[in-house]
């Protein structure tokens, strides 16, 4: 027994100092664990209901804990040599309302990089080289947090990529301010037979320069010796793909940064005959302190981004933004306000005839919207070193074409329609707030196009006509 005991406390004190030198060390405290919660007790009545009212009681909690925190683990040498890095690797058990079984949670790794070093020169064998592009971004919905009411990321629905997805390598020479890379790739490698017994091949170059502090450049251009996956009207596909890109970043002055991106591809369709060619989109913008400004343009053939003529034939379509953050105007003021104009290039006649077709347009979602703003206030005032009063308004409004709910889907007249809520925060103790609001209609939280949602689901009533929701709560946080 004394034998087993002591093997124990050996292997106990082995595994200690085995698990110390891998883990943060900070392992085992209590700062290592995030944990997250509150109980909200809320009273409130719908006016839209003839007052009908109640209580509810609701409840978020969320724990994790880090077996490994994400971290890079790299391992290389001087000169000449081989290096791999495990990027983003971690670990956490994680528990939350909805899954109350405490179970693994994060368990993976971002990427895995290897290359070869010769001085200045690289060869990648690991990861497959990039031959797509996606430079040219368009503007972040007014109300985000990343996900669209669909559970989906808004910008994998509206991204536009050309390109294509080849095994192979990059040979490149990188130095201070310069890196160039020839890529050679292929569609399949020797464990995957081609339909037709071929072997097919793609070329690359990326280019990427920094003259100075002020201006970072860089460049794509891909062509693969295959056919394209986009079929004309006749049948026919493009006999390689094409995909061009490039970014600019200048920093002229301090806390001016202004961009100028691109992208294109030859393998979509680009007007109504249903030919095949080159589509590509370009935005520019410029952030000066608190200032946002930007434009967007897409021709046709980006999917959601393209517009319509008076013909409801396909045209490219352009939107511009602007976006003011006023945190630093005032103290304790927290003040933001978003404009974006869209779809300005389409036709409201070719729109009206698609409507009394009963076709929505792609990216309109059931309504037009050529402007939507958002303009988010709150002033919170101290009255101590825990009680504090914060009054807020949220307000956001967008002019849209309303639809009908029964088909055949026709236009119902254009209207400015919005959805708000104002209210006050009450600091009551350190971790407790109580909260009156009054809120009316509703908003689509993540999507670039239809900010007010005026949808066939809530027709019946619409929040076009919300009397809205008066709202009373308390809620204790962790």
């Amino acid at each position: 027994m004394k034998k087993a005991l002591a093997f124990f406390m050996v292997l106990a004190i082995a595994t200690g100092v085995a698990f110390a030198a891998d883990a943060p060390k900070t392992f085992g405290d209590e700062s290592t664990v995030a944990v997250s919660g509150f109980g909200k007790l809320s009273w409130a009545t719908n006016l839209n209901t003839d007052g009908t009212s109640g209580f509810n009681n609701e409840t978020e909690w969320a724990v994790k804990i880090p077996l490994l925190t994400k971290q890079t683990f790299t391992k290389t040498g001087e000169g000449s040599y081989a290096e791999i890095s495990i990027v983003d690797a971690q670990y956490n058990i994680n528990g939350a309302q909805d899954n109350t079984a405490f179970g693994g949670g994060d368990k993976k790794i971002d990427s895995v990089k290897a290359k070869l070093v010769f001085g200045n020169v690289y060869v990648t064998i690991y990861d497959k080289p990039g031959f797509k592009t996606d430079n040219a971004q368009i503007w972040e919905p007014i109300k985000k947090d990343g996900y669209r009411d669909d559970g989906k990321e808004y910008k994998t629905l509206l991204k536009f990529e050309p390109g294509f997805d080849a095994w192979g390598t990059k040979i490149g020479y990188k130095a201070e301010k310069f890196d160039f890379g020839v890529k050679i790739g292929s569609k399949q490698h020797a464990g995957v037979n081609a339909a037709d017994n071929k072997s097919y091949y793609a070329v690359g170059a990326d280019l990427t320069v920094t003259p100075s502090d002020m201006i970072t450049a860089s460049f794509t251009a891909n062509n693969a010796m295959w056919d394209g996956t986009t079929a004309d009207s006749k049948g026919k596909f493009a006999s390689s793909i094409i995909s061009l890109g490039g970014k600019v970043v200048a920093k002229p002055v301090t806390d001016l940064v202004a961009t100028v991106a691109f992208d294109a591809g030859n393998d979509y369709v680009i007007n109504e005959k249903g030919d095949t060619g080159f589509a590509y989109e370009a935005s520019v913008d410029a952030a000066y302190k608190f200032v946002t400004l930007g434009g967007f343009y897409s021709s046709a053939g980006t999917t959601e981004l393209s517009g319509v003529d008076k013909d409801f034939k396909p045209i490219g379509d352009m939107s511009v933004f602007a976006k003011l953050v006023g945190d630093s105007f005032v103290p304790n003021l927290t003040a933001s306000a978003t404009v974006i104009a869209h779809h300005l290039l389409t036709s409201p006649k070719g729109l009206q005839d698609a409507f009394d077709a009963g076709v929505v347009p792609p990216g309109i979602d059931k309504a037009t919207a050529a402007l939507a703003f958002g303009v988010n206030l709150a002033y919170k005032y101290a009255m101590g070193d825990v009680n504090y009063v914060k009054p807020y308004v949220n307000y956001y409004g967008q002019n849209m074409t309303v639809l009908d709910v029964a088909a055949p889907v026709t236009k119902k007249g254009s209207d400015m329609v919005s959805a708000y809520e104002l209210g006050l925060d009450y600091g009551l103790f350190s971790n407790a707030v109580i909260n009156v609001n009054y809120a009316a209609g509703s908003t689509n939280d993540n999507h670039a196009f239809a900010l007010i949602k005026t949808t066939a689901a809530n027709a019946a009533n619409s929040d076009l006509n919300d009397k809205g929701t008066f709202t009373v709560s308390c809620k204790v946080t962790y």
